[in-house]
């Protein structure tokens, strides 16, 4: 008899298919709205998790593609467009700084 495992995640479109295709059944639902928003959140921490832990360049792409096809799913779940992120993206670069000098705060007194 089969073990089930339980998951209990948002998943790529194409993995039921992938499942299928083992031999496995999996069982799966269509979220709404408001369940797609927390769970792309929630994926998004995921993927950073993964991205945290990954060691080697290929690793590190692996997960940063992973990251990346949440965000891009987070702005179309917002409504949210190149520009406008790119706009934000560069007046809080000009007003924050960006990473490039490799700082690390340790405290403030």
């Amino acid at each position: 008899m089969a073990q089930r495992k339980v998951y209990n995640k948002l998943i790529r479109d194409r993995i039921p298919e992938i499942i299928r295709a083992q031999g496995r059944l999996p069982a799966y639902r269509v979220l709404k709205a408001d369940e797609f928003r927390d769970a792309l959140k929630l994926k998004l921490m995921e993927e950073a998790h993964e991205l945290l832990k990954a060691e080697d360049p290929a690793a590190v792409i692996n997960e940063v593609c992973d990251v990346m096809e949440v965000l891009e799913a987070v702005c179309a779940e917002y409504g949210l467009n190149a520009d406008d992120i790119s706009e934000t993206k560069i007046n809080k670069k000009k007003d924050r700084g960006g990473f490039a000098k490799r700082l690390f705060l340790e405290y403030v007194e």
